[in-house]
């Protein structure tokens, strides 16, 4: 998934230097690509990190995050195509704050689940991993609402 990412953003790079006119600024484009690539890097980050700490119990908390994601990805998929429509309007500036309050909801998450894992865990090491996974997740989020501003922003360009 990652190596596809990567991919993908290596051909839009390509793009933009054989491109003389785009419809946006080559900048925000560029950037743009390398932070929807950052959030594909840190989920990918998180798979491995359970595969090398051999984390075999599924904790709560990552439904949590996995829905997040999933509704977060769907309110990017719309502020992407009210790009092309290169106006602000009520529907991005909602979409935008939605994104906003998920992210907030992950923070929450990541607080409850730190607290629960410090307060009820018995295995340190185990604390240790949770928690360096959950503070990978939490960063996801917030990830996902940084790329929201970039595209509010772009937006607001155009007015």
């Amino acid at each position: 998934m990652e190596n596809q990412a990567d991919d993908v953003t290596h051909t839009i790079i390509d793009q933009l230097n054989r491109t003389f006119i785009t419809p946006l600024d080559r900048e925000d484009i560029y950037l743009l690509a390398h932070e929807l690539d950052d959030i594909v890097d840190k989920i990918e980050n998180v798979i491995h990190n359970i595969v090398i700490y051999k984390i075999g119990k599924k904790e709560k908390f990552l439904a949590g995050f996995s829905e997040i994601y999933e509704k977060t990805s769907e309110d990017l998929v719309m502020l992407m195509a009210n790009l092309a429509k290169q106006k602000y309007t009520e529907e991005v500036k909602k979409l935008v704050i939605h994104v906003h309050d998920l992210e907030d909801e992950g923070d929450a998450i990541f607080i409850h689940s730190v607290s629960d894992l410090f307060q009820n865990g018995s295995d340190a090491l185990y604390i240790i991993k949770w928690k360096d996974i959950l503070e990978d997740l939490e960063k996801i989020a917030d990830k996902f609402q940084s790329v929201s501003n970039s595209i509010e922003g772009i937006i607001v360009k155009f007015g």
